[in-house]
């Protein structure tokens, strides 16, 4: 399994949240965007329809819906920018 690069995210930046059928990638930039840091994969090998980042009430979460083989559509959240997610109960 590939290692998972993490980005550090501060206050101004930039933040591009992409989901695809391989995993999902975080990409963070300062207010220019000439250069971008890349995160991820997350939850590689793994169908990424949608991400959204909540900022509501002074929280940074990530949600991404995942489509997992074993559980079906699952919606994961993350408070620590991709370090660690929610995983189903079993």
């Amino acid at each position: 399994m590939p290692k998972t690069r993490q980005v550090s995210v501060n206050g101004g930046d930039v933040l591009l949240l992409v989901g695809t059928v391989k995993g999902a990638f975080l990409l963070r930039s300062n207010r220019s965007r000439a250069r971008w840091e890349l995160g991820g994969p997350h939850f590689p090998g793994t169908v990424v329809y949608s991400l959204a980042y909540d900022d509501r009430g002074g929280r940074q979460q990530l949600w991404a819906g995942t489509q997992s083989f074993r559980w079906g559509a699952l919606a994961r959240s993350s408070d620590d920018f991709g370090e660690t997610w929610t995983e189903p109960e079993t």
